[in-house]
């Protein structure tokens, strides 16, 4: 016996309750009623809109074919999230807002307070104004401002414009920096060289280098962790031959003709930079780029003088990030601050107006 198909019976669908829009589609702009489906669009406003007319949302399962008659049905000619527009409706006759407008735009944004985890800084170059650094992009700001609130939480950086601080050149300074301290703060140090890794691949390049080399003494150290981080070889640089054995002011293995970071801690007036690239180039290697984790950035001899052996000078912050984010931290005592930025804009002739003002 061969069986025939019954014919299925399927019911019209019935229209929906509301009004369907079938105007033409345009932005949803055009009109004021449309300005709260904007936001909905982006924030999930179909399965709340769904789950207020008592709807499984969009992200449930599947629905089977035998559940469709339990969908609700859609007019020909309507358009998506015309439900949501209609719940929109303006009052046109007096132009007001409807309460569930107002719903509708404080809802996206309540659900996205709490997301916000980490406050919003302005990069330090809009804190000073006058702070020179205007090459930096949004990264290295940032970068800067981290590198300074490292320096001042483990205390590598001291304020004393009462009782300055005498360089080996005879300077008189109101502030100190060491970043030899860093080297025991494992945390620090490492977030450190995570962002020097990642300047020296932006501005110097991926490839572009054959090997680290740390300055005697204090350069040593980072100069490792940094060639760990870009996979290089690392040397380092005496400021003078030993004097003995291979009588070498490089140690390690360099190969003829290697491109050569050098890395140090610090630049304050360039002069040990100088001495370290020479050194460098007589051993046959190529250099262009150092790079520091500080530098004064108030001498502008440093970088002029290091641009004339074609060197460019990296840094994460400098002493106007650093008295930035003290201030900003209220590190600083009464009238601190502004005796710190009068040497910052000044600093050959501080040590004379102090002078003068204690008379």
């Amino acid at each position: 016996m061969r069986f025939q198909p019954r014919p299925v019976k399927i019911a019209p669908l019935e229209a929906p309750q509301h009004k369907a829009v079938t105007e033409p589609p345009g932005d949803a702009g055009d009109e004021p009623g449309r300005c709260g489906a904007i936001l909905l669009v982006g924030l999930g406003a179909e399965d709340f809109m769904r789950r207020a007319q008592g709807q499984p949302a969009t992200g449930q399962r599947p629905v089977e074919r035998r559940d469709s008659e339990r969908q609700h049905p859609v007019t020909p000619g309507t358009r998506p999230f015309d439900t949501a527009d209609a719940v929109l409706q303006s009052d046109k006759a007096g132009g007001r807002w409807h309460w569930k407008q107002v719903v509708v735009l404080l809802f996206p944004i309540c659900s996205l307070y709490p997301r916000l985890s980490t406050p919003l800084l302005l990069p330090l170059k809009y804190a000073m104004a006058n702070a020179p650094n205007p090459d930096r992009t949004a990264v290295e700001s940032d970068a800067a401002e981290i590198t300074a609130r490292i320096l001042l939480e483990t205390e590598a950086v001291l304020f004393r414009p009462d009782n300055p601080f005498t360089f080996t050149s005879g300077r008189l300074s109101p502030v100190y920096v060491d970043c030899r301290r860093l080297i025991s703060f494992p945390r620090a140090r490492r977030k450190l060289m995570d962002m020097a890794a990642d300047l020296i691949e932006r501005r110097v390049g991926c490839e572009s280098l054959d090997a680290i080399a740390g300055g005697e003494t204090a350069g040593i150290p980072f100069a490792a962790w940094i060639a760990d981080r870009l996979s290089l070889p690392m040397l380092y640089v005496r400021k003078q031959a030993k004097g003995f054995g291979r009588n070498a002011q490089i140690e390690g293995q360099l190969q003829d003709a290697a491109r050569v970071l050098l890395v140090e801690d610090l630049a304050s007036e360039g002069t040990s930079k100088l001495n370290f690239v020479r050194a460098i180039r007589q051993a046959g290697g190529e250099i262009s780029h150092t790079f520091v984790i500080f530098n004064y950035g108030i001498f502008p001899h440093t970088e002029t003088s290091l641009a004339a052996e074609g060197i460019t000078l990296l840094a994460l912050a400098t002493w106007w990030d650093v008295a930035a984010v003290a201030e900003k931290m209220g590190r600083f005592e009464p009238g601190q601050y502004e005796k710190v930025r009068s040497f910052l804009e000044d600093p050959e002739n501080w040590a004379t107006q102090r002078a003068t003002a204690a008379r």
